[in-house]
């Protein structure tokens, strides 16, 4: 038994210790694992010492590169640098910033900004850096030297830079200035050059534009689009070829590409353009390149002048000479023009014919020098040359000539002065050969002579003979004067009949045109002779009115009436008749024609509008028995306004008395404990008490005559004074204002104008449940004397329908739920009362306008401060 419980003591004992070994090997496990644990957490520690490192090294490089930048930084000489604390106390200043203030850099250390500059300059603008740790800046600052005025005002960019912590957190101020007076001056130079040439381009006189290198228009001035016929918008969108007559086009562009290459430095030239409408205009072109400084082609500048009218002058003086010069070479007489020297400056060819000497021979020499009369005649004729020198005619006075072979001829000249401006210039002198006419009188006289030696033998035969020569020379001469009277009157009176006469030749040139065609086409005589018909008017071929013409030529007598014409260059239109009968030479050849026109444009005006007039006198007739039962009915109307105007008035003053009392109840019950239930029905009765009384008001409104308390008021109080009391149903809606600031007063009853405005600005808000615009414009017109009001009220609401619009201002008319339909018609009273006129006009779906006119009398003292 004992060795039993020693064995089992035993065994205890060995259990006990295997207990404690398994308790060790797991302590032994634990320890392994903690081991090993710490063994990863040391090998991890030891890589982010390793990275650490790393950082760290690469901090320092970033902090000697940083330092090396702050170091470059402020020691930069062109601008003012400096470094502070968040307590504004100076740390480090570069040199720039040191010698501005007259002080070395370590002078400013640890002093404060404000003991150098005011704080009210400052202080704002660091402090907010510093609490917010945003940035500060302005560009081109101008600044007057505290210390020292006497520097003058310069111009800094000035930089205010708030430098972090790693938390964020700002740890101080980095300051910079940088004076740039020379930028801005140059700057404000450039911009006052700019501005310069902008005025001399748009106002030049002559039409100016700048041209790409690809010939397209980049800006052209308001005489280049004046010319064009182009607005501006339009030039921009085209080249100069797409404008330039085809003709000129290849010599334009031969220039341009001469001025971009550098061959020429300008060039000018007369060239075409075709205008907007396409008519051909005449214009002088002056063009350069512009180039940059290294002379390279920027663009081109062309300045055109317009000399249509020049051109056309040219071309008309052209013809005009071209038909003297033919008359004048054609004429039998010799025509020449002497100076105030009385030297030859022009002479016609039939002068050959009569003195043997070519024009050439005589012109530029002196008539005394000439010879060309006999000596006899010599002094008759220089004193009849001197006679109209002095303004006079001379002649005609006959005499004798000395050719150049040393014949004599006989010949009578007329002299006339050639005046401008009242001075003679020259004197136009006709020479004509009566050397025929001389010899017949010389063959007479010899006669005569003969006859007196045979007057014993044949007296009666000879005088017979003698009278009957006298009688043809007589009668002679008269044929002459009659034949130059009846051409003289029928000059005369072609231009003086009140109908126009034209003549043209075989090929339909016009050879005629009196004083009578010019009144009525506009066209002068020397711009229509000689130009072909057909050409001319292309409306004679249009109208057939050509064939009668062709008919005229083969020898028949044609009428045309009721025809219409139409003349282009003087845009003149209207109706003719005309009769056209052949014009025949002695011979009985047709030679041409002649046309008598009479412009009957009036008379069939004249008869137009007296069918206008019976159309509306017609009209006018029917209007009036219109008009007359509208003035009954509206008669009839007013009186039945006046009765309810009366009973409007009697029931009005009978329902006040109870309101007032109900008013009154209404009070009195706020006083009084309620259910929010009493009370809602209590907030409902007043309502309807104030809605009921705006319509007692309105209906006494309308039922009493107007009457004004007129008193100085300005127009900014009385629409300010509106606005003010509108201003609650103005939520949605956008309120634009043009309201005149003149400091001047007007008499009128501003309380009731007030109220006008209230009533438009109103009915426009409830056009717009949805929101819109309202636009208020009042001004005064006519200045100070004769003046008026215009108040206008606008929206962007519904409108108003056309079939509704005239009914509007009819008392009780509305479109409304609620409402009397009688504010616009109080509103015209009030108007009217001031002598006034109101007017509105609508667009459905676009909006409504209404506008108000009064007459404003202006109060004499303008200063005052009159309002409501």
């Amino acid at each position: 038994m004992a060795e039993l419980r020693a064995q089992a003591a035993a065994l205890q004992q060995r259990l006990n210790e295997l207990a404690q070994e398994e308790d060790i090997w797991k302590k032994c496990r634990q320890l392994e694992k903690s081991l090993s644990a710490r063994s990863g957490e040391l090998m991890m520690a030891n890589q982010e010492l390793r990275r650490q490192d790393s950082v760290n090294r690469e901090l320092q490089a970033a902090y000697e590169h940083a330092t090396g930048m702050l170091n470059r930084i402020f020691s930069t000489s062109h601008a003012f640098i400096a470094f502070l604390d968040i307590d504004f106390n100076f740390i480090r200043v570069n040199e720039g910033y040191a010698a501005a203030n007259g002080h070395q850099p370590d002078f400013f250390v640890g002093k404060n900004l404000f003991d150098f500059y005011p704080r009210e300059y400052y202080e704002e603008i660091f402090c907010h850096v510093v609490q917010t740790g945003q940035p500060h800046s302005s560009r081109a600052t101008p600044l007057v030297h505290l210390r020292d005025p006497e520097r003058g005002q310069r111009y800094w960019d000035l930089n205010l830079l708030p430098v972090k912590g790693s938390g964020g957190e700002v740890e101080g101020l980095l300051f910079s200035a940088v004076d740039v007076t020379e930028r801005v001056q140059a700057e404000e130079a450039q911009r006052k050059t700019e501005a310069l040439f902008r005025r001399l381009f748009d106002q030049a006189p002559s039409g100016a534009a700048i041209v790409g290198l690809d010939y397209r228009y980049q800006r052209v001035n308001e005489e280049y689009c004046r010319i064009t016929g182009y607005s501006a918008e339009e030039m921009v969108s085209k080249t100069f070829v797409d404008i330039t007559h085809p003709d000129d086009i290849e010599n334009d562009v031969r220039y341009a590409r001469a001025l971009v290459s550098g061959e020429i430095d300008h060039y000018q030239m007369e060239k075409r353009y075709i205008r907007k409408g396409g008519e051909v205009i005449w214009v002088a072109l002056w063009a350069r390149v512009i180039r940059d400084q290294e002379g390279k082609p920027l663009c081109f500048l062309p300045l055109v002048q317009d000399i249509t009218q020049r051109k056309q002058a040219e071309e008309a003086l052209r013809a005009s000479e071209e038909r003297y010069r033919l008359h004048f070479e054609n004429l039998s007489d010799v025509v020449y023009i002497t100076d105030l020297d009385m030297r030859v400056s022009d002479i016609s060819p039939s002068v050959k014919a009569l003195t043997g000497y070519s024009p050439e021979e005589i012109i530029g020499r002196r008539i005394d020098e000439l010879n060309l009369l006999a000596p006899e005649y010599r002094e008759t004729g220089l004193r009849n040359t001197m006679r109209v020198l002095e303004g006079n005619r001379s002649g005609p006075t006959e005499y004798e000539f000395i050719t150049k072979d040393g014949s004599r001829k006989f010949g009578e000249i007329s002299g006339s002065p050639l005046l401008k401006s009242g001075r003679v210039i020259a004197v136009i002198s006709v020479a004509r050969d009566i050397t025929a006419r001389k010899r017949i009188e010389e063959e007479l006289d010899r006669y005569r002579l003969h006859l007196e030696e045979m007057v014993e033998q044949r007296t009666e035969e000879l005088i017979g003979l003698n009278r009957q020569l006298e009688q043809e020379i007589t009668e002679r001469r008269k044929a002459e004067e009659q034949l130059q009277t009846q051409a003289e009157f029928s000059e005369r009176l072609i231009d003086s009949s009140a109908d126009g006469i034209v003549a043209f030749d075989k090929n339909t040139c016009f050879t005629e045109w009196n004083h009578a065609m010019e009144r009525a086409t506009g066209l002068l005589k020397k711009d229509v002779i000689g130009r072909n018909a057909m050409e001319l008017f292309p409306y004679l071929k249009e109208t057939g009115e050509a064939q009668n013409y062709a008919a005229v030529l083969e020898g028949k007598t044609v009428v045309s009436k009721d025809r219409p014409y139409y003349i282009e260059e003087t845009a003149r239109r209207g109706f003719y008749e005309a009769h056209y009968s052949p014009l025949r030479n002695r011979a009985g050849e047709i030679i041409g024609g002649l046309a008598i026109v009479r412009d009957i444009s009036e008379r069939r005006h004249f008869e137009e509008v007296l069918r206008e007039s019976e159309a509306k006198y017609r009209h006018l007739s029917e209007s009036l028995e219109v008009m007359v039962k509208k003035q009954v009915a509206e008669l009839k109307q007013a009186e039945s306004l006046a009765a309810i105007g009366k009973m409007i008035s009697i029931v009005a003053h009978e329902l006040r008395n109870p309101l007032q009392n109900v008013q009154l109840g209404v009070e009195n019950l706020r006083h009084v404990c309620l259910e929010p239930e009493q009370q809602d029905i209590l907030n409902d009765l007043e309502i309807g008490l104030n809605m009921l009384g705006g319509v007692m008001e309105e209906l006494l409104d309308f039922s009493r005559p107007t009457r004004l308390n007129r008193s100085a008021a300005r127009i900014e109080a009385i629409v300010d004074h509106a606005i003010e009391i509108i201003r609650p149903l103005l939520q949605n809606i956008s309120l634009r204002l043009e309201v005149c600031e003149e400091e001047m007063n007007i008499l009128l009853d501003s309380e009731k104008m007030s109220r006008v405005l209230i009533n438009l600005i109103k009915n426009s808000v409830e056009a717009m449940p949805h929101g819109g615009e309202v636009h208020v414009c009042a001004d005064l017109h006519g200045g100070k004397a004769g003046s008026s009001l215009r108040i206008s009220v606008s929206d962007t609401g519904c409108g108003i329908a056309e079939d509704i619009l005239f009914q509007i201002e009819h008392p009780f008319f509305t479109t409304k739920p609620r409402g009397t339909g009688l504010g616009l018609s109080i509103c015209r009273k009030i108007i009217e009362a001031h002598g006034g006129s109101m007017r509105i006009t609508s667009t459905p779906g676009a909006g409504t306008r209404v506008e108000v006119v009064v007459p404003a009398e202006i109060h004499p003292d303008t200063e005052s401060n009159a309002c409501f």
